[in-house]
């Protein structure tokens, strides 16, 4: 018994010293990225060895590493293979061992792999995979509170899971960030060194303020200023990190994004504190094309911002932005958003110059559309790059058009024609997300038509209301899928407007609809209610008597509903005093007392709109010269009013020549024709509607038919062939 005893301790040390060798092997060949090797030494030590502990864990976790480096360079039959053999083996572990924290932890993180690889393809198997990780991570902190890799990565996990739900449910999306953020703090306090969970919050908290920053900016700007103490901890943690610089960078760029609006000066030094996170991460690693792309980006933002209030400053940062993109592109020369910026860049600086240097910004113009070709080229499908071209076209128009109005009414077609390529596309053929971004593209078409009363308008619009609402069908907690739709179906009702009143009614109750679901989705969605009152205003105009007076209430409750959630939108505010200005008009026969009180609101709301707004939003002024233009002198005699108007038209001629060197110039044009005819010359008033037409800011004739100022030339044989010409038989005037 007793030399038997000793042949067994003899054959028991043998095994060992062998199992020691084979995992020495094994260690090696994980240190040098041998995979193969180290699934086969480890399957090798479970053969031998299959009773002891952690010997299957082991064999699991090379499957787990081969898995990651197959996903790596893309062969994904291999990495689902390797990720099957280790949750067998893993699974194989845990009825040895089933309080086995650890083990929990890398199933999860197996878990996490598989929803990452079905994000794309299979978003519902990816949100099952990843509800399973949550359930394995939790597991694993319950059995090990002081495990903080399993609490890092449930933070992970929660964070995967709100980017998948935020289009369709927002709210159950920022309850998972909050999860997210719960759990990585907790592995921050297990571990105060973890600069990957320092990182990794910040860029939940970032995800979750891009979610909200429409709805909720105040929010949002809190979330990113915490996310970036986070993204900081971690660069402070681990300096040499060029993610986390960039983060960082980013983070501030948002920041400065949202501070422009009230303090210019503390938004230039989060600019240049961004442009110093990003040349931190060049000089850590100078190859890094990312860094370079962003380092542009944080100067093309800034000129942005700059381009209608320091238009030298805003050039001389479009510079530097297009020295970035362009070493970006030399860098990654098949990245394609490095191509593209570098299109926006040139696209902006020509704008920019186009008043002093026509003939250099049509050469900008030029390379701006070669580089988004380029992307076309390599990305056929990429239907951004049509718009892009589009919209570069319609610029060039613009500065064209005042001295060559042929040439840009030709540009203006060839507009038409690229977004109207978008309606060739299948609806059926592309997934929720490319039918949202598509109905966008094609609702901007709609928005450029030349003609807003024809059949190719009303196809336009059509075609985007039916994408928007393919995209909601699909995803039905996207409320903007469904207040988008409410736009398109609103535009499409203009087109109608005053042919066929049957129409506008029933398209008005597609609105509503939309809108309504809408709002049952974000109860805070102000934009829906806008779309409800801008659809109400519609209809009114079309309507007499109570039922008129109705609408009009119903218009401005609901853009008053829209500024009471967002009161600082310049856009409602403009949105009630045209609503205003619309109900005076209608009531100036019937009820003298209600229009003059409709007439001082729609005052009041554009004198606000334009305090709330920047002081160069053209738009607003726009909109403020014509309103004031449409009532001078209401409720006086005739002539009386005509003297009035004609004052007013005067200092709203200085005023606009004043500007006659900025490009803002330009987008006044309907402006100085209301001017024009208030003073009784045709000629100027027809030649600036002509440009108003052909820049886009006339596209709808109501604004020429309904206007007061055009009385003083509305019989002219002159201005009746325009309008003729341009928008068929004038429609009797309802005042």
């Amino acid at each position: 018994m007793t030399q038997q005893h000793a042949t067994s301790a003899s054959a028991a040390d043998a095994k060992a010293r062998r199992i020691d060798q084979l995992s020495a092997r094994a260690d090696q060949a994980e240190a040098c990225g041998d995979f193969p090797t180290l699934v086969r030494l480890r399957e090798t030590i479970l053969r031998l060895a299959p009773d002891w502990s952690g010997t299957a864990f082991n064999v699991g976790y090379a499957h787990q590493l081969a898995s990651k480096h197959a996903d790596d360079i893309g062969d994904l039959r291999a990495a689902t293979r390797h990720r099957q053999r280790a949750e067998f083996h893993y699974r194989r572990e845990l009825q040895r061992d089933p309080r086995c924290a650890v083990t929990h932890n890398n199933l999860g993180n197996l878990r996490a792999s598989e929803a990452r690889g079905l994000k794309a393809a299979n978003p519902a198997a990816a949100m099952h995979a990843i509800q399973e990780a949550i359930a394995l991570h939790t597991v694993a902190t319950q059995l090990d509170p002081r495990y903080a890799i399993a609490a890092y990565n449930l933070g992970g996990d929660h964070a995967e899971l709100a980017a998948l739900l935020a289009d369709a449910d927002l709210r159950a999306a920022r309850r998972h960030w909050a999860q997210a953020a719960k759990s990585l703090s907790r592995a921050l306090r297990l571990d105060p060194t973890y600069a990957a969970a320092a990182g990794r919050a910040g860029d939940a908290l970032a995800a979750e303020a891009r979610a909200i920053a429409d709805d909720e900016p105040r929010a949002a700007l809190a979330l990113w200023s915490t996310a970036l103490d986070r993204h900081a901890r971690a660069l402070r943690l681990e300096p040499g990190d060029t993610t986390a610089a960039i983060d960082c960078g980013n983070d501030l760029l948002h920041i400065a994004e949202m501070t422009f609006a009230h303090d210019r000066r503390a938004a230039h030094r989060l600019w240049n504190d961004a442009r110093r996170h990003y040349r931190l991460a060049l000089r850590l690693d100078p190859t890094l094309d990312i860094a370079e792309h962003d380092l542009g980006t944080a100067c093309f933002d800034e000129a942005t911002a700059l381009a209608d209030i320091d238009p030298k400053r805003a050039v001389t940062l479009l510079l530097s932005a297009e020295a970035h993109y362009a070493a970006a592109l030399v860098l990654a020369p098949d990245a394609h958003d490095n191509a593209r910026s570098l299109g926006d860049t040139l696209a902006l600086q020509a704008r920019l110059i186009a008043a002093t240097d026509l003939p250099e910004a049509r050469r900008r113009w030029r390379r701006a559309t070669h580089c988004w070709q380029r992307v076309q080229r390599k990305v056929p499908d990429d239907r951004w790059q049509t718009v892009l071209l589009a919209r570069a076209t319609i610029a060039e128009a613009e500065a064209l058009a005042p001295v060559d109005p042929q040439s840009a009414l030709r540009l203006r077609r060839l507009a038409s024609r690229r977004y109207r390529s978008l309606l060739r596309l299948p609806l059926p053929a592309i997934g929720a997300g490319d039918c949202y971004s598509y109905a966008q593209q094609v609702c901007e078409g709609a928005e450029n038509e030349l003609n807003p009363r024809a059949a190719s308008s009303r196809a336009l619009w059509r075609r985007a209301a039916d994408g928007f609402l393919e995209a909601a069908r699909r995803n039905p907690r996207h409320a903007w899928a469904w207040n988008d739709a409410a736009y398109a179906l609103a535009g499409l009702a203009l087109t109608w407007r005053n042919a066929a009143a049957a129409e506008p009614v029933t398209l008005r109750a597609e609105v509503i609809r939309c809108c309504e679901r809408a709002l049952r989705i974000h109860p805070t969605h102000h934009a829906a209610h806008t779309q409800w009152g801008n659809v109400c205003a519609i209809e009114a105009r079309l309507a007499t008597g109570t039922a008129a007076d109705d609408l009009w209430q119903q218009a401005i409750a609901h853009h008053q509903k829209s500024l009471a959630l967002r009161p600082d939108k310049s856009f409602s505010l403009s949105c009630l005093a045209w609503v205003h200005a619309d109900q005076a008009d209608a009531l100036a026969t019937s009820d003298a007392a209600a229009a003059s009180d409709a007439r001082a609101a729609a005052l009041a709301y554009i004198a606000e709109a334009q305090r709330a707004a920047d002081a160069n939003a053209d738009g607003v002024r726009t909109a403020r010269a014509l309103i004031d233009l449409r009532f001078a002198g209401a409720g006086t005699s005739p002539e009386a009013r005509q003297r009035a108007m004609q004052r007013v038209a005067r200092r709203l001629l200085k005023q606009l020549d004043r500007r006659a060197t900025s490009r803002s110039a330009a987008t006044l044009t309907l402006a100085r024709a209301a001017a024009e005819a208030a003073l009784g010359h045709t000629e100027a008033a027809v030649a600036a509607l002509e440009l108003a037409v052909l820049l886009g800011e006339l596209t709808d004739v109501d604004d020429i038919d309904d206007h007061p100022a055009f009385d003083a030339v509305r019989e002219d044989a002159g201005f009746q062939r325009w309008r003729r010409s341009r928008f068929g038989a004038a429609r009797p005037t309802r005042r």
